[in-house]
């Protein structure tokens, strides 16, 4: 474990465990203030940290439910929705604080443990939510299997270039990528991770496009998607047994 990280809390320990070298070349982590952060070497892409009790994050009940993401997945108290990317955590949080119990999976060590992070300090503001979420550090096509038919949704939000480059938001996703793509991991697998999700025949499997982004060669058509002014969410349903 990295010195700049030996302060971290114990439930960390396992986490920061499976980071080797390579997967922070040009960056660094570091605990401030009781959390973990990545520092880039590039200044303009700042620092990045996840916490799960400050802005949106804060939705709960209602207000989650009437989300796009939420209905698209058909969450309902109880529902278990499988997070195939990880990422940021943002909608994982969401369909928690809808009622789902989440299972998160992030294949980059890296990312998972600033993930375990936020998810250790969100018990003490928000225990119920935090408590319906269960991170994974993998490869979601090795996890995803046909006896998975529980499952109420999988749900796939693959990384695609950032907007504006001025915009917070953005920022935290250029730094992201450029995690990613310096450790080996450039980018996801759209066409393999919806395979894996439509093999596992789950109730549904939904993914996030930006709007006019056309789906990869060979993807059958969805049974139907949700628009918004920018995304859109392409839903497929289980119709067979």
């Amino acid at each position: 474990m990295s010195p700049d990280v030996i302060d971290a809390p114990l439930e960390l320990a396992s986490w920061l465990a499976r980071i080797e070298p390579d997967h922070v070349e040009g960056f660094a982590l570091r605990m401030r203030e009781g959390t973990l952060h990545l520092l880039a070497g590039e200044p303009e892409l700042g620092a990045l940290a996840i916490d799960f009790t400050r802005g949106a994050s804060g939705f709960r009940g209602p207000r989650a439910r009437s989300e796009r993401l939420v209905r698209a997945c058909g969450v309902r108290d109880g529902s278990r929705v499988v997070d195939a990317t990880g990422g940021l955590g943002t909608d994982a949080w969401l369909l928690a604080s809808a009622g789902a119990e989440v299972e998160l999976i992030e294949q980059h060590p890296v990312v998972a443990a600033l993930l375990a992070d936020g998810l250790l300090r969100a018990r003490v503001q928000h225990p119920d939510i935090a408590a319906r979420i269960h991170l994974q550090g993998a490869d979601s096509r090795a996890v995803l299997a046909p006896q998975m038919a529980a499952v109420t949704a999988v749900y796939i939000d693959p990384m695609y270039p950032p907007r504006r480059k001025s915009a917070l938001g953005d920022r935290r996703l250029r730094l992201l990528a450029a995690l990613c793509a310096m450790s080996g991991q450039p980018g996801d697998d759209v066409a393999g991770l919806l395979a894996a999700a439509l093999t596992a025949r789950t109730k549904r499997v939904v993914l996030k496009r930006p709007l006019r982004e056309a789906l990869p060669n060979g993807v059958p058509d969805p049974s139907y998607s949700l628009s918004g002014r920018s995304t859109r969410f392409d839903v497929w349903r289980r119709t067979g047994p």
